[in-house]
């Protein structure tokens, strides 16, 4: 393309895209507009405006169609000059968007002005071949990868839905995994809680998992609590993590759960089986409900058995707790996520179905609920111990 061309180009991507000097960017930066980098990979390791997304040119286009589904939504791109990003403009507004705007100067002109940039830590290239399928999805990339990498998330109960969800987190490289369990494992356990073998049985569930989960994935960071969780340690504990993935079987447990993290300001991921059937629901998150929503008070005995009691086919808790899992890592990436419905699955009738959840007047986490990440960003992982 010769300049002449190229020059006419620019003209009518000008005319599609709005060109924004720094300190507007920086105004619109501190009112959560979303920011693109669409510089290359080895551009972005040298440094990025905070809070940008790195989707770099090649996924541009998909990864704000799946971030951004509103065409009249506020959208800054950027790259070195501003150039670049005044193209990737004029193809986003052939996309239908339009509030499209690219920084005059690009980042050159946001370091010009004294504004800050950040260097995020950079994937090894062991990472980048353990994570390769992964990071290749426009939903992760290697800004998502590094964030799957500062997270901290603690599962507490470590038997049919822990063990499988843990498996997954540890796979996907969430950085600091918590187990929390005070049981031993049993012969009984090992047709569902797959992260053990037959030689585990008699050791502690905390520590046979961690030796599983650091055997599978040695970059990972896995802290055992071989406690039973209870007032005087869930405080300690949960005040450590970003996230908490409520794998219990009792309600005494959930309601201790929910409460402390309600107090902390933590999302709990839910999950639950009865016989052939189960159901994962975001709880504590974005002004949704809580498990006290949902459970007011604790159902009789009789209502709600065990499943020593009532039985369980071991397949069903591994599935629930692989999309517990599922919900923790879309989480930590910032996908979006339904806080209003729980997923249910019906295993005799190969099914899924929503419930819908609400809020309850008068619930204990109304006083909450300005702390449990209200925004529409997502928390901030990896961040140092409260």
């Amino acid at each position: 393309m010769s300049s002449k061309i190229f020059d006419e180009y620019l003209k009518q991507a000008r005319a599609l895209v709005k060109e924004v000097q720094v300190e507007e960017a920086k105004f619109l930066l501190d009112k959560l507009t979303p920011f693109f980098d669409v510089r290359e990979e080895s551009e972005i390791e040298q440094g990025q405006i905070r809070d940008a997304h790195t989707p770099g040119r090649s996924f541009l286009e998909s990864a704000i169609t799946e971030r951004i589904p509103q065409f009249d939504m506020p959208i800054v791109l950027y790259c070195a000059s501003g150039t670049r990003s005044l193209v990737a403009g004029a193809s986003l507004s052939a996309l239908g968007y339009v509030n499209v705007m690219s920084i005059t100067g690009g980042l050159a002109a946001w370091k010009a002005a004294g504004y800050p940039v950040e260097k995020r830590s950079l994937l090894s290239s062991e990472e980048r071949k353990r994570y390769g399928r992964q990071i290749i999805l426009p939903q992760v990339g290697p800004q998502g990868q590094a964030k799957l990498r500062e997270a901290r998330v603690v599962v507490i109960g470590a038997g049919g839905l822990g063990a499988p969800s843990l498996m997954y987190l540890a796979a996907a490289g969430v950085g600091h995994i918590g187990v929390v369990d005070h049981d031993s494992v049993d012969l009984g356990n090992l047709h569902r809680q797959i992260i053990y073998r037959t030689a585990d049985v008699g050791e502690f569930k905390a520590s046979a998992s961690r030796n599983t989960l650091l055997e599978m994935n040695p970059q990972v960071k896995v802290s055992e609590f071989r406690v039973k969780l209870d007032e005087s340690s869930a405080h300690r504990i949960l005040s450590d993590f970003d996230v908490v993935v409520d794998c219990t079987d009792n309600f005494s447990a959930r309601y201790l759960i929910n409460d402390t993290a309600l107090e902390l300001g933590l999302p709990v991921v839910h999950g639950s089986v009865f016989q052939f059937e189960g159901q994962v629901a975001l709880l504590n998150y974005r002004n949704g409900p809580c498990y006290r929503c949902l459970f007011p008070e604790p159902p009789p005995p009789e209502v709600a058995p065990s499943c020593s009691e009532a039985g369980v086919l071991g397949v069903v808790p591994g599935l629930i707790g692989v999309l517990q899992a599922t919900v923790v890592i879309k989480l930590i990436l910032g996908l979006e996520i339904d806080n209003a419905s729980a997923t249910v699955y019906h295993g005799l009738d190969d099914g899924f179905s929503r419930r819908k959840l609400r809020k309850r007047d008068g619930c204990m986490c109304a006083m909450h609920r300005e702390t449990c990440f209200p925004m529409s960003t997502s928390p901030q992982f990896g961040r140092e111990s409260r």
